[in-house]
């Protein structure tokens, strides 16, 4: 596993630790998804509770204007997807209607 540590730029007192399984680097890999990409997310993304889960949706009306055009797509429609018990990211994709598809799942899994 692989630990992304970072100082979010709004606040320097506020930091994260998030781990990597090895189907996200996987899956990150395979998508063209790098840790820029992924720190930026966890920044701007918005949190979604659901399953046990946390959701990380990033959509580009949220994203700073300071945000190039390039990375601005790489994030458009970016999921990441973190583990409710612990702060492992298990994977990321992306998905054209993310919100609405999260907020459709059930609450919680039998």
């Amino acid at each position: 596993m692989e630990t992304i540590k970072n100082s979010t730029e709004k606040n320097e007192n506020v930091s994260y630790s998030i781990t990597l399984t090895e189907h996200s680097k996987t899956r990150a890999s395979q998508r063209g998804i790098n840790e820029e990409v992924i720190q930026l997310a966890l920044c701007y993304g918005k949190e979604i509770f659901k399953q046990g889960l946390v959701f990380i949706a990033v959509q580009s009306k949220t994203l700073p204007e300071t945000i190039s055009g390039k990375l601005r797509k790489k994030l458009n429609n970016l999921v990441l997807v973190l583990a409710g018990d612990s702060d492992s990211i298990i994977t990321c994709y992306k998905n054209n209607h993310s919100i609405k598809y999260i907020n459709r799942k059930i609450n919680y899994l039998a």
